[in-house]
């Protein structure tokens, strides 16, 4: 906090511990960042290292992060900011009967509050993914996977064009509602075969679908679904 001329005060903090990777490793984060979600991975893939003597390899990441500012009589300037997020990603990894199991999930959730502004949504995603490729002693091995990727919360556009969204109504703020709980659901399911040589090198070729699903109706066009099609399928 600040007043008069005097600068803002701002608290950061951090908390680390440190932990070992094997047979789990657990780490928790207390960042004052706010943590942006990252692309959708491709099928996950065990490493290459990786035995049916070593059993389940895990790794799991915990982080909380937040920052907050708040200005009064501040010359210089500056926008009073609140931010908060929880984020958890992790990995468990499998050789046995002769299966590559590799197992994935994330969740990120964000909230941020700048000046006058109500609080919004930054950052919420939920997904899980798994990959199995049958050990052939080969460069070649059939491969199977699925995923699937949503959210917990409503999400909202700010800055609405005119006409943008004909079929949604107007918050009361001005802002349209474009996502809910679990509206909508992306699910993916492959089959193919992975191409491993060796030297790090590895390419992956089959055949993919792809469902969206979207079971509130005045959502589904956003996504191109049509207004009567809760479910679209496409191949790939």
């Amino acid at each position: 906090f600040s007043s008069g001329r005097a600068p803002v005060v701002r608290s950061l903090f951090s908390f680390v511990p440190g932990a070992s990777r094997h047979p789990m490793s657990l780490r928790f984060s207390l960042l004052a960042l706010l943590v942006v979600a990252a692309p959708a991975a491709a099928q996950p893939s065990a490493p290459d290292t990786l035995q049916a003597a070593d059993g389940w390899v895990n790794d799991l990441g915990v982080q909380f992060a937040g920052s907050q500012a708040q200005y009064s009589n501040w010359q210089e300037g500056g926008i009073d900011a609140l931010a908060l997020s929880a984020q958890s990603e992790g990995v468990f990894y499998r050789v046995s009967g002769g299966l590559r199991q590799a197992h994935e999930f994330r969740f990120a959730l964000g909230a941020i509050k700048q000046d006058t502004l109500s609080i919004r949504k930054a950052d919420d995603l939920v997904r899980y993914a798994v990959g199995l490729e049958l050990v052939t002693g080969g460069h070649f091995r059939p491969s199977l996977g699925a995923s699937a990727k949503t959210q917990i919360l409503p999400g909202y556009d700010y800055s609405v064009d005119d006409g943008e969204y004909p079929t949604l109504p107007l918050e009361d703020d001005g802002t349209v509602q474009v996502s809910a709980a679990f509206a909508p659901l992306f699910l993916t399911q492959s089959a193919g075969v992975v191409y491993d040589p060796g030297s790090g090198f590895t390419s992956r070729l089959g055949i993919g679908l792809k469902e969206t699903v979207v079971t509130i109706e005045r959502l589904r066009t956003i996504y191109g679904n049509q207004a009567d099609e809760a479910l679209r399928i496409q191949v790939g």
